[in-house]
């Protein structure tokens, strides 16, 4: 039988590029030849979320729709508590872990952010961060928590207070040309509805080599009217008028769902001109100056005008996350810096309120189904605790006593096999654990004594190109690793014919007897 470490590397990556986000990391903890494969398949993540504020420190990895990882550090007087969850907002699914104090909890949050995610090839979509505006000092100090490494990162986004603070020190945690977005956005909470309605937004481009676009979104949670097609045209002329960004501004409202019987013709209003596109997603209004008027020729005739903000046609994670953005005034009630405005004093409670009654149905309605989904929690993210651990493997060895005179008679068959697979364990390299690969810093304040090379670039596997990855030869991951890998296939030669030999010795002595 062969195990894990006597498999090739070439099959070791093909495992490695099909599993989730932490079952990938801890694969990188089992030695070092795992951690260079690992760190030679890409992975992406479609959001990441990083807030500090008080005393608090959030990191939300976002995998998929509904799928997420969350850590929540909260310092308090006897230490740091981290409370753990995947993809349930349940507080019975909620761990807590205590952690030794610490005076900086923002680099606390920032490593544990680094440690997870400062690879070459994984890629974060969107980043969102959400930082008090008076902690503005942290700038000063991102490089050197980062020491030098940086997080592959294609849009940045922030709410309108904390925008202008991250533009400050982006430079300082992304690779510049992995960059293509920086978006400031807010929503405006209503009653009526529980997710957004109309979307405004006006868009930036700026020439150079940095190609970096801007935006602005803004969304509304308000019922579309027949007249909020007209509403739209002074919304967005504003917001091309007010927007500070020099380049070429493009700004769009977009309406999901209109009830407009009638599309107004394209107007020519002072220096701007607009396009109005209906669809069978919904209605959008495209604004531009004169002078730029070509660059609207690609908004016509489209199947779907609405872009991410269409269900059926827009992408699924980007639509679930911002139609589910406000539920955090139930879920998360300290993380919602994002909503800059609220119909009156009444909107958040009655809000919450329904929020609260829609989960409950949503619950229900998972209970009421015939074969409901059973799914296993991540490693790291797992309920059992060490005392319950302890009392399984405890019932584990009641029952081997107990069935141990009836599996005598099947010992002498599987010597051999015994034998090979105790011998890989005691002399495989990968199922070792050495101190340089240990990934766990039992003192936060001691990170900078950590080994240099834990996410180390010379690596010719990290470094090679996402395109020709399964193209690397087993050469190019180590000497160590082939020396490695031929000592386990003569092994695996050798042990079978001992195996037989203390067979057959058994054997004899057994009817000698």
């Amino acid at each position: 039988m062969v195990n894990w470490s006597q498999l090739p590397p070439e099959i070791k990556r093909h495992v490695a590029k099909k599993l989730d986000f932490m079952s990938r990391h801890a694969m990188k903890s089992t030695s070092h030849s795992d951690r260079l494969i690992v760190n030679s398949t890409s992975f992406e993540l479609p959001r990441v979320r990083f807030g500090y504020k008080g005393d608090r420190c959030l990191i939300v990895i976002y995998t998929g729709v509904e799928k997420f990882l969350r850590l929540e550090m909260i310092k308090e007087a006897h230490g740091i508590t981290v409370l753990r969850s995947e993809n349930s907002w349940d507080p019975k699914a909620i761990s807590s872990k205590q952690l030794p104090p610490t005076s900086d909890l923002f680099k606390l949050g920032l490593l544990f952010l680094k440690s997870l995610l400062a690879e070459k090839l994984i890629l974060i979509k969107i980043i969102e961060f959400e930082i008090d505006k008076n902690e503005k000092i942290f700038k000063n100090r991102i490089s050197g928590i980062m020491g030098g490494a940086k997080f592959r990162i294609n849009e940045i986004a922030a709410n309108t207070v904390n925008v202008e603070f991250v533009e400050e020190f982006m430079n300082f945690l992304t690779i510049r040309k992995d960059l293509k977005i920086l978006r400031n956005f807010d929503f405006h909470a209503f009653e009526e509805n529980l997710g957004f309605q109309l979307v405004a937004e006006v868009s930036t481009m700026h020439g150079g080599e940095s190609r970096l676009r801007y935006y602005k979104s803004m969304f509304y949670m308000n019922t579309v009217t027949p007249n909020t097609q007209n509403l739209s045209n002074d919304l967005l002329r504003n917001l091309v008028r007010d927007d500070e960004n020099e380049g070429m501004k493009l700004a769009a409202a977009h309406i999901l769902s209109p009830h407009i019987d009638e599309i107004l013709p394209t107007v020519r209003e002072e220096n701007y001109s607009a396009i109005r596109e209906h669809t069978k997603c919904g209605y959008s209004n495209f604004w531009m100056e004169s002078k730029n008027e070509k660059a609207l020729e690609k908004y016509t005739n489209l199947p779907c005008s609405l872009g991410n903000y269409c269900k059926d046609c827009g992408d699924p994670f980007e639509y679930w996350y911002y139609q589910n953005l406000p539920r955090r005034i139930l879920h998360e009630p300290f993380w919602t810096d994002f909503i800059s405005f609220y119909e009156n004093g009444k909107t958040e409670n009655v809000l919450r309120s329904k929020f609260r009654a829609d989960e409950n149905r949503k619950k229900q309605h998972l209970k009421n189904q015939k074969n409901p989904k059973n799914s296993k929690n991540s490693w790291g993210f797992g309920q059992i605790s060490v005392e319950k651990l302890m009392e399984k493997m405890g019932n584990f060895n009641g029952k081997n006593t107990k069935n141990k005179k009836k599996k005598s008679r099947k010992l002498a068959e599987k010597v051999p096999e015994i034998l090979e697979d105790s011998e890989d364990f005691q002399n495989s390299e990968d199922v070792e654990m050495s101190p340089e690969d240990s990934e766990v810093l039992e003192n936060p304040d001691d990170v900078e004594n950590a080994p240099e090379d834990l996410f180390s670039e010379d690596s010719e596997l990290q470094t090679a190109p996402e395109d020709n990855l399964d193209d690397v030869k087993d050469s190019e991951i180590s000497e160590d690793v082939r020396n490695s890998e031929n000592s386990k296939i003569l092994i695996f030669l050798l042990f079978p014919i001992l195996g037989a030999f203390i067979f057959y010795w058994i054997f004899i002595e057994f009817f000698a007897f």
